[in-house]
């Protein structure tokens, strides 16, 4: 066997003896396995913005591009407890332009949703933090009013099927969120926009 031979035969009998002596730590009275779980959060993002361009979203080093009205992220994996530095941006066929920038600092076990809506002359940001983690049985809803157009507040129904109103889940004004709501799975759900004090639905 040739010296290079044995050298690469020797790295991989090391590598399979620490291996085999990581696995072992493991076993020891006290060990906590609990303590090698990587803390995590996320982050995802949303373009409510109804007149704005395609954006592009930078955080932590990464990037999305091609981001449209209407468009929302999957969960990104940030290091929580750490300020992540947000911006989103688009190019106007000359320059790239910057719309708005945040820091946002995501807890550990939680998953922050950013909602960036108003115009382009006056961007707003629309903050959602909630528990990654939610009961298997239920189904986790948050409402955000983003509608940049409408100043009014209004008030938020979620209904099954044809039930007639009845309590609203909130009352919202201009660029509010909801807490979250824990709702029995079902397929039947309706979300309806009402305006204050009346029967006026303006969204079904």
């Amino acid at each position: 066997m040739s010296d290079k031979g044995s050298f690469i035969s020797l790295c991989k009998f090391i590598a399979i003896c620490a291996v085999y002596l990581l696995t072992g730590c493991g076993t020891d009275e006290g060990f906590d396995q609990n303590a090698l779980v990587v803390p995590t959060g996320y982050l995802r993002f949303v373009h409510s913005l109804s007149e704005g361009p395609e954006f592009n979203v930078q955080f932590e080093g990464q990037q999305f591009s091609g981001f449209n009205f209407g468009d929302v992220t999957p969960d990104q994996l940030v290091r929580p407890q750490i300020a992540s530095d947000i911006a989103f941006s688009y190019f106007d066929g000359v320059n790239v332009k910057e719309v708005s920038t945040i820091s946002v600092n995501v807890d550990v076990g939680h998953t922050v949703t950013v909602i960036i809506t108003g115009t382009l002359a006056k961007p707003q940001i629309v903050i959602i933090d909630e528990p990654t983690e939610i009961n298997d049985l239920d189904v986790s809803v948050v409402i955000a009013h983003s509608a940049s157009s409408a100043f009014s507040s209004y008030d938020f129904y979620i209904t099954q099927g044809n039930e007639p109103l009845s309590e609203p889940i909130a009352l919202l004004s201009q660029y509010e969120s909801s807490q979250t709501l824990s709702l029995v799975p079902a397929s039947d759900y309706r979300l309806r926009i009402v305006e204050p004090n009346s029967t006026t639905v303006v969204w079904d």
